[in-house]
């Protein structure tokens, strides 16, 4: 059985400056993890540490650049799927791991299937959960396919479009990052109109689709960052974020809620298909990473794998 693990505030975490990145390190046992955190442009998240044992593990979170407390926030110079991958290996080299544990959800997910890809040698375990696996294109699965599944999805596509002239509709990332670029106001804009696009799909049952009344400077650095990737295609090929066929003969598991509308199930699946991996799918359960039924199979995977 795993043992209970509290979720520690922040002050109890190790930071280490390295290469400009906000590196944190939480628990103190012998075997190194590292937690990609989702997005884009999200930044860290201290909860997802109940994942682990602090007895067991040592568990490395890190701000992605553009978020957070890594570099200035919202920058999206110098900041692709490729440099994420890279910090993760100056990370690991510099605290000396030999090899980790590798967990992800969501874009996280996405991340840590590039990066096992990328570094077999140096994946310990991999564990993913409500993964993105980034195709077919985002306009596609966002506006067309996923919106199309329920009324409120279709609203929501609405309130992101509308705004946009019919030529700006084709593209509608570049649009918005273009308009955020512009002027203050556009920027404020754009967050509103990316926001409501996201809660929409929020869990199985999603509630009212509104825009929010007002955004945060945070908010909107988020939203460049999360532009940013999508008008790139996330800086991935379109196969998707990784070789299954690679992560097939690493230890790992993938997690999946069968209700995901943020991160539908059915790509995911079809990644697992195509390398026979392990696919784990959990019944009305939608992308809520800390739901406890999603913990707990994260945390059993964490404990089959460790060794």
């Amino acid at each position: 059985m795993i043992k209970e693990v509290a979720v520690l505030p922040m002050n109890t975490f190790k930071p280490v400056p390295i290469d400009g990145l906000n590196v944190q390190i939480w628990g103190h046992g012998d075997t190194p993890a590292l937690i990609f955190h989702g997005g884009p442009g999200s930044g860290l998240n201290p909860q997802h540490t109940a994942y682990f044992d602090a007895d067991r593990h040592r568990v490395v979170l890190f701000d992605q650049r553009g978020t957070g407390l890594s570099g200035r926030a919202g920058r999206v110079t110098v900041n692709t799927t490729q440099h994420t991958l890279r910090d993760a290996e100056a990370i690991r080299m510099a605290l000396g791991y030999e090899d980790w544990i590798v967990l992800g959800g969501s874009w996280g997910g996405a991340l840590a299937l590039a990066y096992a890809s990328a570094h077999p040698d140096r994946v310990r375990a991999l564990i993913v959960r409500s993964t993105h696996i980034c195709r077919p294109s985002m306009d596609q699965w966002m506006l067309r396919d996923r919106a199309k599944r329920f009324e409120a999805g279709q609203r929501a596509r609405g309130l992101f479009l509308d705004p946009l002239d019919e030529t700006e509709q084709l593209h509608p990332a570049i649009a918005w990052f273009a308009r955020m670029e512009d002027n203050d106001a556009q920027a404020r804009e754009a967050a509103r109109r990316v926001m409501a696009l996201e809660d929409a799909f929020h869990g199985p049952q999603p509630g009212t689709v509104r825009l929010p009344a007002s955004v945060t400077q945070s908010d909107i650095n988020r939203t460049r960052v999360y532009l940013w990737y999508w008008l790139n295609n996330f800086f991935l090929p379109a196969t998707g974020p990784g070789d299954p066929n690679t992560i097939a003969v690493l230890p790992h598991r993938l997690i999946h809620g069968a209700d995901d509308l943020i991160c539908p199930i059915e790509p995911a699946r079809a990644f697992a298909q195509a390398g026979k991996l392990q696919f784990e799918e959990i019944e009305r359960l939608g992308h809520n990473g800390l739901a406890p039924q999603m913990i707990a199979a994260v945390r059993q995977a964490v404990e089959d794998l460790s060794g």
